[in-house]
């Protein structure tokens, strides 16, 4: 056969392995709910309890055997993905290369027989290291079910804050890059030589050292098609039909309402007709065009495994043994039934969207609450922040209540004074006329000093200007705080103006159960099992575990939902439209263009906009 003849042999092949891969991927992703389900309903009733669910806010309180168990069933979840995912994809891999046709339960058998090499402490390790450090570094396979999980920004900031923790940080992901590029052949050596992890993982790191000159040009140029395959379909399927859409609708009202009664009925107007027209293409176009791009996506990654998988077999001196042939006797119709049976189903649903437009569009006001009283605005936790947070015009300003030495109340993020006053000394450890006597930093840069305020003075400045979330902060948040705060907010006539908020489920809880005319809410930045159980009347969560279907499951219960600290504009976008009722920012100004922007889109950015949400 000549040269030209076998390129075009693979370019024929690659039709049907593409085909195939998107099937094995379709079905698997479908097999692995069932197992998925039944694990997370167990880990759910495990982790109910006595308060619903186990978060951040009461860990200590859950014991530890359900911990534990808890722990264990999250284990097991994450070995389901790690089979079918990772180990029976590299098998996929390993037949399409060596000519095999096998079918999507075998490979999963396979998969699933590759787990006993990782009941070892270094398996132990190298789990960890796929589930929670690769998708937190972006770089190497992982799974779907963490594949969002990032440093919590509260945690984030803090530690860029500082040079000596951002050097740590930088250099710490300089090292795990370099891990994951030198172990990157570790799951192919269990999967298919069934090395153990720790043998794996040294054989991978041989392999790549030995030939690093070659690997880094094989992967530069396989990346570079990767990229160039991305930006040419995010053209074709995102940006060039916004665009067109864009010009097309330029004629048509920007927030045109179309009642749907008289639409229905007989008493549609030509324009009525016109809008909702535009609205179904726009959907119609997006929907298909943003399905394509997830099929893409799919190829790609499953193109830069089957090229390691190659590039394995090379470096390891084996030879591609061809056993039978792939093609199927029955062709790709099979393949195309699929497509149409799924391309049909989005366009019905490109239907829907666009009569129903505005109703699922339509997205709550959600209100902006300032962090430590004023965010960038002003000095942390001053009262200048608060004023100025309200002539903002926030709904809300947060800030950091804690406990002096001699029962008063003080306003301090920090453990001690060391940060902002240069005192490494706790609030606990000093008496309120010796914390009147230290002088705050403006964390403006103005280089003024600040008196540290009072609860009562915070209280004060804030009546009748702006809704205050008192977090009940540090060790001294306990039942005495929330009675000493709650007796004075009465003093002052504010409880309609107070939310009172902390990081300790049993302070919330108890201030719910003894105090229920107040506002309470939980601060939480990580949980398992039913939130809606929680005792109070908000969930304040962490960005990361904040999701459409986390935020709606607290709205049936009749909860608010808030989320923390929100301080970029694609997490405020993302935010202020998932339907949370409150975000708390430092950058207050981003916070409100960002609203601004959202109120005015036109409706193919509100579709594109929706369209992206259906497939996060």
């Amino acid at each position: 056969m000549t040269k030209k003849a076998e390129n075009r042999k693979n370019r024929c092949f690659g039709l049907d392995i593409g085909l195939e891969i998107w099937a094995f991927r379709f079905i698997t992703s479908i097999i692995l709910f069932i197992p998925v389900e039944i694990l997370e309903s167990l880990l759910n009733w495990v982790s109910s309890g006595e308060f619903g669910a186990i978060t951040t806010a009461n860990l200590l309180a859950a014991g530890i055997l359900r911990i534990v168990v808890v722990g264990f069933l999250a284990f097991l979840i994450s070995l389901c993905y790690i089979a079918i995912e990772l180990f029976a994809y590299i098998g996929l891999c390993d037949d399409i290369l060596n000519n095999r046709k096998t079918g999507i339960f075998q490979e999963i058998g396979r998969g699933l027989n590759a787990l006993v090499y990782l009941g070892s402490p270094f398996g132990m390790l190298l789990l960890l290291y796929v589930v929670i450090i690769v998708p937190i570094i972006g770089i190497g396979f992982s799974v779907s079910l963490t594949e969002n999980i990032y440093i919590p920004t509260f945690i984030s900031s803090v530690i860029k804050a500082k040079p000596i923790f951002a050097v740590v940080y930088y250099g710490l992901g300089v090292v795990l890059f370099l891990i994951t590029v030198i172990g990157v052949f570790t799951l192919h050596g269990i999967m298919l030589d069934q090395k153990t992890p720790k043998d794996a993982a040294m054989a991978s790191a041989k392999i790549v050292k030995a030939n690093l000159q070659d690997f880094l040009i094989r992967m530069t140029k396989i990346l570079l098609r990767i990229l160039c395959v991305v930006i040419v379909f995010l053209m074709v399927t995102n940006i060039i039909p916004t665009e067109l859409l864009s010009v097309k609708g330029v004629d048509l009202p920007v927030g045109y309402h179309v009642d749907l009664a008289n639409f229905l009925g007989d008493n549609a107007t030509e324009l009525d007709g016109k809008v909702v027209l535009y609205r179904v293409a726009c959907a119609t176009w997006l929907l298909l065009g943003r399905y394509t791009f997830f099929v893409v996506e799919i190829f790609t990654s499953s193109y830069l495994l089957l090229k390691l998988t190659q590039m394995y077999y090379t470096y390891t001196g084996k030879e591609l043994q061809t056993v039978a042939p792939r093609k199927s006797k029955r062709g790709h119709h099979r393949y195309i039934i699929r497509f149409s049976l799924i391309y049909v189903f989005f366009a019905v649903c490109s239907v829907l969207l666009g009569v129903f437009f505005e109703e699922i569009t339509d997205y709550r006001d959600t209100s902006i609450t300032a962090h430590r009283t004023g965010g960038l605005l002003a000095s942390e936790n001053s009262l200048d922040g608060i004023i100025k947070a309200a002539e903002y015009g926030c709904a809300g300003s947060e800030t950091d209540i804690q406990r002096t030495k001699d029962g008063e109340y003080i306003i301090n993020h920090d453990t001690t004074f060391m940060r902002l006053c240069g005192v490494d000394k706790k609030p606990s450890e000093m008496t309120l006329s010796e914390i009147k006597k230290l002088r705050s930093k403006d964390t403006t840069g103005s280089g003024e000093m600040l008196e540290v305020p009072t609860l009562e003075k915070l209280l004060d400045t804030g009546k009748g200007k702006i809704k205050l979330f008192l977090e009940l902060k540090g060790q001294t948040a306990d039942y005495q705080m929330v009675d000493d705060v709650v007796a004075m907010v009465k003093s002052k006539d504010m409880v309609d103006d107070v939310v009172l908020i902390s990081l300790n489920y049993a302070a919330i809880n108890y201030a719910e159960e003894t105090y229920p005319e107040f506002e309470t809410g939980i601060l939480i930045f990580g949980g398992v099992g039913d939130l809606r159980k929680l005792n109070c009347d908000m969930i304040i969560m962490e960005e990361e575990m904040t999701n459409t279907t986390t935020v709606n499951l607290i709205h049936e219960a009749d909860k608010t939902v808030g989320v923390w600290t929100v301080n970029t504009w694609e997490a405020m976008y993302h935010f202020l439209e998932l339907d949370v009722d409150t975000v708390i920012t430092d950058d207050i100004k981003m916070a409100f263009e960002v609203k601004e922007e959202l109120a005015n889109r036109s409706d193919v950015i509100k579709m594109r906009d929706l369209v992206e949400g259906m497939f996060d």
